[in-house]
């Protein structure tokens, strides 16, 4: 109506819309969304569609993050015996110039093996990139008027409000954590416990994020999550016909032998 205004008068009246900091993927996000309900008939179905449109655009990205990541986490794990086998070597050792040359072998050790110990937190790359979509979803709902009081079904009948029940939220931290379970491998490492210890976490804290948020956003993240479940799936099959399968990494044979040395 605005845009309609402008073409009379000749004053820009849309830009009194504020889409926000995104709103260059705010105002497109509405716009697809306008033309799939055109056709759908219903604001929430739109929203699932769009976000499988999403996943598929993002998918090449987060199917690389997804597997460097796998892979950098069974290379630290075939490397657990000899990483042991150097903090063995120093544990009666506690002064500062022994902690330094242990670090720095290990460094040596990871250098040599080609690995990065801190490529793994790559499986953070995807969603650090869909959360400015994140954001601007969360704008259209916002401001787009026809999203207010506009049903999805059974109990959730205004996605521009919390679940009045708080369940889509609850599922979506559950599948959540469902995915970030499988993305995990068996290991002994400290520093890979810790990081695994960061990302089970983060379920919770969305979780608890999204629990009076619109409930319309919850619906775009929850069926990422369970796309996202799907991409893991397939990615854990082919590790294990590869023979990487959640325990590679815990070899004791290799673990005596490296001792023996």
């Amino acid at each position: 109506l605005l845009e309609q205004v402008q073409a009379t008068t000749g004053a820009d009246l849309p830009a009194v819309v504020d889409w926000g900091f995104f709103g260059f993927l705010a105002r497109p996000m509405w716009m697809a969304l306008s033309w799939i309900h055109s056709y759908v008939g219903n604001w929430g179905w739109a929203i699932v569609i769009i976000t499988l449109i999403i996943k598929i655009i993002f998918f090449p990205i987060t199917q690389k993050s997804m597997v460097s990541m796998r892979q950098t986490q069974q290379r630290m794990g075939k490397l657990q015996p000899k990483i042991r086998y150097i903090k063995e070597k120093y544990r009666d050792k506690k002064d500062a110039d022994s902690r330094r040359a242990m670090n720095q072998e290990m460094m040596d050790l990871y250098a040599k093996e080609g690995v990065n110990p801190m490529s793994s937190l790559s499986g953070c790359m995807p969603l650090l990139l869909q959360l400015p979509i994140l954001y601007g979803m969360y704008n259209v709902l916002s401001i787009a008027t026809p999203l207010r009081g506009a049903p999805w079904m059974m109990w959730v009948q205004d996605l521009s409000v919390a679940d009045p029940l708080y369940v889509t939220p609850i599922v979506m931290g559950a599948t959540m954590l469902l995915q970030q379970i499988m993305s995990m491998t068996k290991t002994e490492d400290p520093q890979q416990k810790s990081q695994q210890r960061m990302m089970l976490f983060m379920p919770i804290m969305f979780t608890w994020f999204f629990i009076n948020l619109p409930s319309g956003l919850v619906l775009y993240w929850l069926p990422n999550n369970v796309l996202g479940i799907g991409q893991q799936y397939l990615i854990n099959r082919t590790a294990a016909k590869q023979g990487l399968g959640p325990g590679a990494g815990s070899d004791k044979k290799a673990e005596k032998k490296e001792k023996k040395k």
